[in-house]
């Protein structure tokens, strides 16, 4: 029935106003997030004909209001470290969407439970929403000041080049707001004084302090998380490359060259607001960490040695660097022609996009570096729809399905679970759902209390709304033998199972319905039609060897039509030798034997691969075909 997935307490949710918020405040707060507004194909890869195209677009990131909160309490969990700098902490049970490491590279479930070092999660390039406050040149000097500025003692000061476009800019700024600039020359840079009149307050101090930086000292330099516009992040980018940044043009030992836009900052936080912002523009960055000790520089003929780790935000990624070079309006003369110089050099390069290793463009991959126990920790999550997917740190991550093991574990109270129960038991919830009928067999298995049962029915009987009401006398033969009790790598529930549900549910609209499960032997059983299937097909038994053939002989008595939900592994001869060809002759091969075990495509002999209950509407369609009815 799905998973109890949440993320730890403290995880940054990114909002649709271009900020964050930590998980628990947006459960507490009933928050927007942002969501994909579509299902991803992850479909398993099968080769070969009629599997049909995969669809690898990944839709649009919407603001999405999610349809539950949910406070999970304490669960153990998991830190997930990645390549970017970035670390979630997950429920060992939390749904990640990651790209398959083998073969075609589509996009699959797991949970963090199944994850390994090296596995690829999305991180978005299109969440491109920001709030309205700030404009470029306030950004642009908000950037300039956090990296070469002083914001600590009674007046701003700026340290630069006096002939560069930096030093040119702070004069302007300061000047049209009305300060005085004192220039105190000291070596090959100017120190800039933006003083005003006295006991007055001054309005850089002031456009400093509407920012939320003024008093802040270098290692806690960081952004007030409030919805600043798009063009307030520009120029605050420029600003910090201009002043604390450096952009690089290097040559492997295979003569490829590499370009890389760099930020160093001591300030943990400031970092991790400078990723988040480049990864909202479409630009990937990656966040190192250096100690003290690999910081070492020399100036003036003296070694310095920093006191604080250093942080550099990197972008190193072709495209990225050619999409942050068409963005950035740097003044330093230098930098700008090195940057323009650099993007041009690496323009060629273009995202894999092939058959075999491609995926969408609207999206980038952060390879996981590190796993590792973080104990039980607050959790929390929310539920999107019809995705299931947002976005927790920058990395696209799924929302929580329930499983009602869950709850009984919880010993929520009774009122909470009718609450859950109705939910459950809604038609609309179960198609937007889009579980597969067993999934329901499975939870019913799980559940620890009764008080379940009802609404799983109820659940049951709507996920099989696609199934059709066949009229007549109808055959349903049901494979139990040893084969059918095996499961396939993306359920627990067994083909047994699988094909038990379904031919029960189809016997429940049949107008007149035989239905017989068999192995070796055979016999017939009686389906329940007042809604008790699930332990109906609990109760029904294991067969032995399969004698498909027999058991058709043994019951077909003038039927109109026989279905068969079988793996087609039997030691006997055609299935469909003792049935008259006027009959037609329905198998689902619910497991993808090799082999098929009747003939199929001429008269009225059909086999289908795989099992879903709109499968079952070619039946009413193909006899349609058959008498000329429409739609045919």
């Amino acid at each position: 029935m799905g998973y109890m997935a949440c993320l730890a307490e403290g995880t940054p949710i990114w909002l649709p106003d271009g900020t964050t918020a930590p998980i628990e405040e947006v459960v507490r707060r009933r928050l927007p997030v942002l969501a994909y507004d579509k299902e991803w194909d992850t479909r398993p890869v099968r080769y070969g004909a009629n599997q049909g195209v995969r669809d690898r677009s990944v839709g649009t990131l919407v603001p999405t209001v999610p349809t539950e909160w949910i406070d999970a309490g304490t669960r153990r969990s998991a830190r997930i470290r990645f390549v970017s700098g970035r670390v979630i902490i997950a429920t060992v049970d939390h749904r990640w969407i990651r790209q398959r490491t083998r073969g075609r590279k589509t996009w699959e479930w797991a949970t963090t439970a199944d994850l390994v070092v090296g596995d690829r999660i999305p991180a978005p390039l299109t969440a491109s929403y920001f709030g309205e406050e700030g404009d470029a040149w306030d950004g642009y000097f908000v950037g300039a000041m956090m990296g070469d500025g002083g914001m600590t003692s009674v007046t701003p000061e700026f340290h630069g080049d006096p002939d560069d476009g930096a030093v040119a800019f702070m004069r302007e700024f300061a000047t049209k707001l009305g300060c005085r600039v004192v220039e105190q020359p000291n070596g090959k840079i100017v120190r800039l004084r933006f003083p005003y009149k006295q006991w007055k307050r001054n309005p850089v101090t002031e456009v400093l302090r509407h920012y939320g930086v003024w008093g802040l000292g270098c290692a806690n330099k960081a952004l007030p998380d409030r919805p600043f516009s798009r063009e307030f992040w520009v120029g605050l980018l420029s600003g910090l490359i201009d002043t604390d940044g450096c952009v690089r043009l290097r040559t492997n030992a295979k003569g490829t060259r590499h370009a890389t836009v760099e930020i160093g900052t001591i300030s943990s936080r400031l970092a991790e607001q400078v990723a988040d912002a480049l990864l909202r523009l479409g630009v990937t960055s990656t966040v190192r960490r250096r100690s003290p000790r690999d910081a070492v520089s020399e100036v003036a003929g003296r070694t310095v040695v920093s006191r604080h780790d250093l942080y550099v935000v990197e972008v190193s990624r072709a495209t990225a660097v050619v999409k942050l070079a068409e963005l950035l309006e740097l003044r330093i003369s230098y930098k700008a022609t090195r940057l323009a110089e650099v993007a041009e050099v690496v323009r060629h390069v273009q995202p894999a996009t092939s058959e075999m290793h491609g995926y969408d463009e609207s999206v980038a991959l952060d390879r996981i570096v590190g796993i590792e126990d973080a104990g039980e920790v607050p959790a929390y999550c929310v539920r999107v729809e019809p995705s299931h997917l947002f976005v927790a740190n920058g990395l696209v991550t799924g929302n929580c399905l329930r499983n009602v093991r869950n709850f009984d574990e919880a010993a929520i109270p009774d009122e909470v679970a009718d609450r859950v129960a109705a939910r459950l038991a809604d038609p609309g919830q179960v198609a937007r759902s889009r579980q597969f009928p067993f999934r329901f067999l499975s939870a019913y298995r799980s559940a620890r209390s009764s008080r379940w049962d009802a609404a799983l029915e109820r659940a049951l009987d709507a996920s099989l709304a696609n199934v059709p009401s066949l009229p007549g006398r109808t055959l349903i033969l049901i494979d139990r033998s040893a084969s059918m009790w095996t499961c396939d790598r993306r359920s627990a529930v067994t083909f047994a199972d699988q094909a038990a549900v379904f031919g029960c549910a189809l016997a429940v609209r049949a107008e007149k319905p035989t239905v017989v499960v068999f192995g070796w032997d055979s016999r017939e059983v009686e389906v329940p039609r007042d809604g008790a299937l699930l332990p109906f097909v609990e109760s029904l038994d294991m067969f032995s060897a399969t004698n498909t053939a027999a058991a058709v002989r043994r019951h077909y008595r003038r039927h109109d039509r026989v279905v068969l939900l079988t793996d087609e592994q039997s030691a006997t001869a055609d299935a469909s030798a003792g049935l008259p060809r006027r009959v037609p002759l329905y198998v689902w091969n619910v497991a993808g034997y090799r082999y098929g075990g009747t003939p199929s495509g001429l008269g009225n002999r059909h086999t289908f691969g795989g099992l879903t209950d709109a499968a079952f509407r070619m039946i009413p369609l193909l006899e349609a075909g058959r008498v000329a009815r429409w739609p045919f």
